[in-house]
């Protein structure tokens, strides 16, 4: 900052400086500072490129108008955009604007038919309107653009699973983890679709490996929690669900399931403690 005191001070009138600045604010997380100097920028160069970014800083602001307000006018001043296009379409859809947001998306894709950010905004878009179907059409079509992006098979993944497809949500996340064999959304998207194909000892194998790299995801501790309870093995699913509530102390399913473990095993004031404690 102090570098760029001094190049203000050599020219007063920079736009350059004000943008500068701003990303140093922004890499802060300070956004309102970054807003504050993206008004001088645009005040010295009203440029797209400006207005995009502070439509940017505005949006993590949660200030969805304003930000929507920025990006249309990004747009106006180059409408062949497809970043602006793709943020002025997030926003619309912050707002409600659902059609709005689908022309955006439909103007992005027009002008660049591969966009990863704008097929992926498209898809979360879809999901958020309860088109799963649509949205694993979009994953796919990404795809054929971007088969080496993991996320892309990992979210596949999700919604193949939440279509009540397990068995093509497992070969989306192996398809991603053989790129990405130690991502974390990866490993909890397969041992998911193992434990809804019914495949407990896999499920046991693939959380144990998600834990020894990400010993702080309760997730990993309540699947193989579940896988443990499907093999009877009652002692283990407790130690799993014991750790995750020590993660998560008030976990209404985790206490659910440690209560159903106390259940079983006789222990009743253990199992009413538990459930009394998820429905408080």
């Amino acid at each position: 900052l102090a570098a760029l005191d001094t190049a203000e001070a050599l020219d007063a009138k920079s736009p350059l400086v004000p943008h500068q600045r701003a990303l140093v604010w922004r890499d802060r997380g300070d956004f309102a500072k970054a807003v504050a100097q993206y008004d001088i920028a645009i005040s010295r160069d009203p440029s797209a490129g400006n207005y995009h970014m502070r439509g940017l800083a505005l949006a993590e602001l949660k200030n969805h108008k304003a930000a929507l307000a920025d990006f249309t006018k990004a747009v106006e001043l180059d409408p062949r955009n497809v970043d602006s296009l793709t943020s002025r379409g997030v926003e619309e859809g912050e707002l409600g604007m659902l059609e709005a947001q689908a022309k955006s998306y439909d103007q992005a894709l027009a002008l660049d038919p591969g966009n990863l950010n704008a097929l992926v905004a498209r898809a979360d878009a879809q999901i958020a309107r309860d088109d799963l179907a649509a949205a694993a059409a979009t994953y796919e079509l990404a795809l054929k653009s971007h088969p080496r992006e993991p996320n892309l098979w990992f979210w596949l993944s999700e919604t193949r699973r939440d279509l009540g497809d397990p068995a093509e949500a497992l070969k989306a996340a192996d398809r991603g983890l053989q790129l990405d064999p130690k991502s974390q959304l990866g490993l909890r998207d397969r041992a998911t679709a193992l434990e809804q194909l019914g495949r407990p000892a896999e499920v046991i194998k693939a959380t144990t490996t998600g834990i020894a790299l990400y010993p702080k995801d309760e997730a990993f501790l309540f699947l193989r929690a579940g896988a443990l309870i499907a093999k009877g093995d009652l002692a283990g699913a407790r130690r799993d669900l014991d750790l995750y509530l020590q993660l998560a102390p008030k976990a209404s399913g985790a206490l659910t399931r440690r209560g159903e473990v106390h259940r079983a095993e006789a222990r009743y004031d253990l199992a009413r403690a538990d459930f009394d404690q998820a429905i408080a």
